[in-house]
């Protein structure tokens, strides 16, 4: 273990994923900065994945911490198909990695792309530590002298091979970048069109993209407070004008008549086809005796089973 404190928090980017049977989910790939310990709680930018470290191999050798510069095999808790080259995992609660919308950078023209030169809206990939990614040329901010940094022309149509420049790039797929001043290694990448390397750069400026975890708990608060603000409303509203809520109804009032349909608000007496009217009648006011039989007995009547 180091006995050195960090200089910046840990950047971890991923060059391979695989599964090996017995040990689990494993990642490759070559600490940045900060320092990598067993047991950590990470989170893998972009896309907000975490993991726990079980455990980290290095040439066959198990390692309770790994510094900057090593390349290490980390054996994580979390499934493969969330995990991808090009991810940088940092530690969750030490100012994690987060993805980018678009970044400011200073890029130098080494050769002529397939077009002959470089405009504004040109796509071309940036290959920056273990992720490559096709980025737009959003805008051509300056032209600059490449010995001594002064801006020769503002707003440039284009660029040749030569030129020095500051752009504004905005990539076309989820990417994690750094400053170059704070991450060196995450902060300096190269473009290449067809294989051929076209200008190579240094990220100045980055601009990030929002917490898609703060915005999902801001939604659920916010529904929450809406549904509580209605059903206030709702009680208040009942309170007003002095009528109770209804009251849920008891399984035994939901009988229904084996014959014809009784009207509304006869009450939980069953009426059948053989009941007479005086039966009907007693129901209707709720009385729990039975009306006098009618002069036609049930007794000298037909079976149902002949009725229907």
């Amino acid at each position: 273990a180091s006995r050195f404190l960090p200089e910046r928090p840990l950047r971890f980017p991923l060059r391979e994923v695989m599964k090996i049977g017995g040990t689990g989910v494993v990642v490759v790939g070559r600490v940045a900065t900060g320092s990598l310990r067993a047991g950590m709680r990470l989170v893998f930018a972009p896309g907000g994945v975490f993991a726990q470290v079980r455990s980290i191999t290095k040439h066959h050798e198990d390692l309770e911490e790994a510094v900057c510069g090593d390349v290490v095999n980390v054996v994580v808790d979390a499934p493969m198909n969330q995990l991808r080259s090009g991810m940088v995992g940092a530690a969750e609660n030490e100012m994690p990695a987060r993805e980018c919308s678009s970044f400011v950078a200073q890029v130098i023209v080494v050769s002529p792309p397939k077009a002959g030169e470089i405009t504004s809206g040109s796509v071309l990939w940036v290959q920056i530590h273990t992720a490559q990614v096709p980025c737009v040329f959003e805008e051509l901010l300056s032209r600059t002298d490449r010995c001594t940094g002064q801006v020769l022309e503002m707003m440039p149509a284009a660029l040749k091979a030569g030129d020095a420049a500051v752009v504004r790039l905005r990539p076309n797929a989820p990417l994690c970048v750094e400053p170059f001043s704070e991450y060196p290694p995450l902060g300096r990448f190269s473009v290449i069109d067809q294989k051929i390397t076209v200008a190579v750069g240094l990220v100045q400026q980055v601009q990030y993209l929002e917490d898609p975890m703060a915005g999902k708990a801001k939604r659920k608060k916010s529904s929450s407070e809406r549904r509580h603000h209605l059903t206030s409303d709702d009680a208040g509203d009942s309170l007003d004008l002095g009528v109770n809520p209804l009251p849920r109804r008891s399984p035994t009032l939901k009988a229904k008549a084996s014959g014809r349909g009784s009207p509304h608000g006869l009450g939980a007496w069953p009426m059948r086809v053989e009941d007479s009217g005086e039966e009907c009648y007693a129901a209707a006011i709720g009385s729990k005796t039975k009306a006098k039989a009618s002069p036609h007995s049930r007794s000298e009547r037909p079976p149902r089973m002949l009725l229907e």
